[in-house]
């Protein structure tokens, strides 16, 4: 399985935790990662099928806001790498 580093600012964590919770079938462990957002940057350890399915709960780039464009962005190029 792909495993990687994807950092994220505060308020991107912020919300991806915040998808993870909307969730109910969100993957246990990606709470778990998220479950204590830091008040700076983080980097977290992520596979592939985690950033897949964070990807897929995000909103479409034409409604989405600078956070989520950022989160898109970040994940996209996570996957590019690895």
């Amino acid at each position: 399985m792909q495993r990687g580093l994807v950092t994220l600012t505060n308020n991107e964590s912020q919300a991806v935790k915040k998808l993870i919770q909307a969730n109910e079938s969100s993957p246990v462990l990606l709470q778990q990662k998220f479950a204590n957002v830091p008040q700076e940057t983080a980097s977290y350890e992520l596979s592939a099928d985690e950033v897949n399915w964070v990807l897929d709960r995000l909103p479409i780039p034409q409604e989405a806001n600078e956070v989520a464009s950022g989160i898109r962005e970040k994940l996209q190029a996570f996957l590019t790498q690895t």
